[in-house]
């Protein structure tokens, strides 16, 4: 049992300190203390949509874990191919509601010096989106018996970060670490996807449930006001329904296609 979870209590500790408290040091380092606290209030509320991510990947494990005993490669398809491009989907959905709405809702209930906040939480909600895939992911991962090998993936996605943060904190402030950590994240879900092909395949897809999430925030970003919100609910929309058609929501979850 320690063989199996120390690695992972390895792959928690980085993560935490690499993604998260050391932002706070080197934000503290190069940008006045105002700065962190607008960090901190975009952090804590990506945290809590990252959270049912980091839930979800905690009760599939059990499951997972039965079926790659078991060698039910069918099941496991299954997963990939219908599960888990539903989870994905509903990930992205719940982070563009948020992404579209923050920029009212953070001012309304924390006041308008908070304001600043919005383009920091956008951007960490991009890594969310990527962190739903990794911790969709790394139940199969572990169920592998691949725990040295998921702490090495989440010690380079730290370090990564770290050192995106030196880079890029003194010249863009507080973007500049969210930057950071959407491709600290991506890096992560990235090199996973990697081992999941290698190992049961069916992952190039999932990529595409997730784009939603980064394609309004751009549009957000790059489309002038007053109609980039416009224009960003739209896409939203007719993306989140395209994908919807592809992988809807008729089967019953994990449960396997009929011969």
């Amino acid at each position: 049992m320690l063989a199996f979870s120390f690695p992972l209590l390895i792959s928690c500790w980085a993560g935490f300190f690499g993604a998260n408290w050391f932002d706070f040091i080197i934000i503290r380092q190069f940008r006045p203390i105002s700065d962190v606290g607008l960090y901190q209030l975009g952090w804590q509320i990506a945290a809590v949509a990252q959270q049912i991510t980091i839930v979800f990947s905690t009760l599939l494990l059990p499951k997972l874990s039965i079926m790659v005993a078991r060698g039910e490669k069918s099941a496991i398809r299954s997963f990939l191919d219908r599960t888990l491009p539903q989870w994905l989907l509903t990930t992205s959905v719940l982070f563009i509601v948020i992404l579209l709405t923050a920029r009212w809702l953070l001012p309304a209930i924390f006041g308008p010096v908070f304001g600043d906040a919005v383009p920091v939480l956008a951007l960490l909600l991009v890594a969310s989106s990527a962190l739903a895939l990794f911790n969709g992911l790394v139940p199969l991962i572990s169920a592998s018996g691949l725990t040295w090998g998921l702490s090495g993936v989440t010690l380079i996605s730290a370090s990564t970060n770290v050192v995106l943060d030196f880079l890029l904190i003194p010249r863009f402030g507080i973007v500049g670490s969210a930057c950071a950590t959407v491709l600290a994240y991506s890096l992560s879900a990235g090199i996973v996807m990697i081992l999941v092909q290698r190992r049961f395949g069916h992952v190039r897809h999932l990529p595409w449930l997730i784009v939603p999430v980064p394609m309004v925030y751009l549009i957000i970003l790059l489309v002038p006001d007053p109609v980039s919100y416009l224009v960003g609910v739209i896409c939203g929309v007719v993306s989140v329904s395209v994908l919807l058609r592809i992988y809807g929501f008729g089967k019953v979850l994990m449960k396997e296609d009929p011969a």
